[in-house]
C-alpha cells in the first residue's frame, strides 16, 4: 500500500500501471489523475526546452517543468519529479495545464489552476500543487527575464 508521505515510494508511470499499484494510486488520487500521470507523452526532458524551473520543498521533492515556446505561447512541456506519487501526479497536470496557454497566463499559475487539472485531489498533497506552480511560474520567469 502506498501512504501519503512515503518519500520512499518512487514510481514510474510503467511500475503505477501494475495492478498492485493501480487500485491504490486511483482511490487516492482519483482516475483523472492517474491517467494524466500515466498517459503523460514525454517523462522525460525535451531536447531543447526554451526555460526550465524548479522547484524544492523541506521534504525533499523536487519538480522541474521545462517549457518549448512558440513566440508568447507554450507549444511544448515536460515534467521532471523526484518525490512521492503526489509531486508526479502534480508535476505532469502542471505540464499539461501549461500547454497551449499563454506565457502570461503560465507566469500566473498558481495551486487552484493545478488541482482543477487534477479534478479531485487530496488535501494532504496540495503542497506538491503549490510546488508544481511554483516551478511552471520559475519557467516562465526565466522566460521573461531572458527576452527582456
Amino acid at each position: 500500500m502506498i501512504t501519503h508521505h512515503d518519500h520512499t515510494c518512487v514510481l514510474t508511470a510503467k511500475e503505477a500501471a501494475a495492478p498492485e499499484h493501480r487500485e491504490a494510486l486511483i482511490a487516492r488520487f482519483g482516475e483523472k489523475a492517474y491517467r494524466l500521470w500515466c498517459d503523460a507523452r514525454h517523462p522525460q526532458r525535451l531536447l531543447a526546452p526554451t526555460s526550465i524551473g524548479t522547484a524544492t520543498d523541506a521534504e525533499g521533492c523536487r519538480i522541474s517543468i521545462a517549457l518549448g515556446m512558440y513566440g508568447e505561447i507554450v507549444a511544448q512541456t515536460d515534467f521532471d519529479a523526484e518525490g512521492c506519487p503526489s509531486a508526479k501526479i502534480a508535476a505532469a497536470a502542471a505540464a499539461h495545464w501549461a500547454m497551449g496557454r499563454t506565457l502570461d497566463e503560465v507566469a500566473a499559475t498558481d495551486e487552484a489552476a493545478i488541482v482543477a487539472t487534477l479534478g479531485d485531489f487530496p488535501q494532504e498533497a496540495r503542497r506538491h500543487a503549490r510546488l508544481a506552480g511554483q516551478a511552471v511560474r520559475a519557467a516562465a520567469a526565466r522566460w521573461q527575464a531572458r527576452a527582456n
